[in-house]
């Protein structure tokens, strides 16, 4: 009887995951993460096969789990090819704080033990230490100038899927912005550029990644970037020329889609590719999730052994009929809109989701998602604001003035205006004085504030109060 009841279930789990797959592969939606994994690429053209980078994925299989293991030896030498010291303020934009030599000057000397520095300026000092790390700028920037980007991810290793290369980026994108806030400072406007279009570079080659932390990470990189962009404006440093290029470069970051390529790579590579492992038998898969001790050692002993495949199927389709009904549609990317009232709705579900065998597995399995749907609007308003922001500095340098309204950027400034992303109405705007300006967009409340940006630890933004923001430079 027993046997009966777990092939039942077995079929029925099955038959419900089936019967949902073909109903939206019918509307052309695709459960494999092989549709989202970019092509191979040529290997003489490929920035991942820069030698700093490439052995990062040189494949060492654990003998005991015949897993992949990450290259030690490769990832520590990268490691240590950018500075490992981090001054924590670059997204100081925000809260209209231009970049601060001396702090990220600090943060090298005590990260060193350095207790002698000598005396001076800090941009040329900072631009000196820096200069121990120019083998690793170069390559970095010479590999930046080849066609193609595709990192040797092994996405079949689903869950287990290591991204050793996401620090090393983080790492370089920051060392790329300290040398580019020196040079700002020192009125070397040409190579501070070459050094933020470096990291909206290396930005974009996470860009082709299914996966919401490389898209994260990718937020991350970008976030920085606009510090030295902003900082620029705020001093007045860039030239016409030079906002365009600025202008170009932001222009090819959209956000909203990523987050739905995030999301289905999310589903598809990590929790898809978790379920089938399971049902494949692999019980290193579903030991790396519930942990090496308790539940794993349940499951180890007789979890496996008795847990019906139907129940695996179950929680297939909740986490799955969850990511397609409640996640994607936290953003449309036609009409360019973020829903906070959906995202809402998603964290109370999830919340009030009563546990039972067919979906124990879904608060496991999923991820702040609505958090990260907030993130992904921020940063996407936050390069509309850039772009406005590059136009209307153009029109200040064309007209000697900043313009009364916003429409007067198009067309000979900018093509289009954006829209703010979560009401849909146009991004509001105001002049200041000595011809400064503030942009705002309504933030994730939905209301105007009036260009009040909500300030949480009496450091950071609080994203989830007050509006976005793209601040004047705060008053010294």
């Amino acid at each position: 009887m027993l046997l009966v009841l777990v092939w039942f279930e077995s079929w029925r789990g099955r038959r419900a995951w089936e019967e949902f797959r073909t109903e939206w592969e019918a509307k052309g939606e695709k459960f494999d993460w092989r549709a989202l994994v970019p092509p191979p690429v040529p290997d003489e053209g490929n920035f991942a096969k820069t030698p700093l980078l490439a052995g990062l994925f040189n494949p060492k299989s654990d003998p005991q789990t015949n897993r992949i293991k990450m290259d030690e030896a490769a990832h520590k030498r990268a490691q240590v090819a950018f500075p490992n010291w981090s001054d924590r303020s670059s997204s100081g934009w925000r809260l209209g704080r231009t970049n601060d030599l001396d702090v990220i000057l600090k943060a090298h000397l005590e990260a060193e033990k350095i207790t002698n520095a000598p005396a001076g300026p800090p941009a040329p000092l900072l631009l000196e230490v820096l200069e121990h790390y120019r083998p690793a700028f170069d390559e970095l920037a010479a590999a930046g100038k080849l066609p193609h980007v595709r990192y040797d991810i092994h996405y079949e290793q689903g869950a287990a899927t290591l991204l050793p290369h996401l620090g090393v980026l983080r790492s370089a994108a920051r060392a790329f912005h300290y040398r580019a806030s020196a040079r700002l400072a020192l009125g070397q406007t040409d190579d501070a550029l070459a050094d933020v279009r470096m990291q909206l570079y290396l930005a974009r080659t996470l860009r082709t990644e299914p996966l919401l932390i490389s898209q994260l990470v990718r937020i991350i990189l970008i976030e920085v970037a606009i510090q030295d962009l902003w900082d620029g404006l705020a001093k007045r440093r860039w030239s016409d020329a030079q906002l365009q290029e600025l202008q170009r470069e932001l222009a090819d970051v959209d956000m909203l889609a990523s987050f739905g390529f995030a999301i289905r790579g999310e589903r598809d590579v990590f929790a898809n590719g978790f379920f089938d492992a399971i049902l494949a038998g692999d019980r290193e898969q579903f030991r790396g999730v519930l942990g090496g001790d308790g539940a794993g050692k349940w499951v180890n002993s007789i979890g496996m052994r008795f847990v019906p495949a139907g129940w695996i199927y179950q929680n297939k389709l909740a986490v799955n009929r969850m990511h397609m009904e409640t996640t994607l549609p936290l953003v449309d990317v036609k009409a360019r809109r973020i829903f906070p009232a959906k995202a809402a709705a998603s964290d109370t579900q999830l919340k009030e989701m009563r546990t039972t065998p067919y979906n124990v597995f879904c608060k496991m399995l999923f991820p702040a998602l609505s958090r990260s749907a907030q993130r992904f609007g921020t940063l996407q308003t936050a390069v509309d604001q850039a772009r406005i922001a590059c136009a209307l500095d153009r029109y200040r340098l064309a007209k000697g003035q900043l313009p009364e309204t916003l429409d007067a950027l198009m067309p000979g400034f900018i093509a289009e205006l954006p829209r703010d992303v979560v009401s849909g109405q146009p991004i509001y705007y105001r002049r200041e004085p000595e011809g400064r300006f503030t942009l705002w967009s309504v933030g994730w409340d939905g209301k105007d504030d009036n260009a009040t940006v909500a300030v949480k630890s009496g450091t950071s933004v609080d994203f989830d109060k007050g509006d976005w923001v793209w601040p004047a430079p705060a008053k010294k």
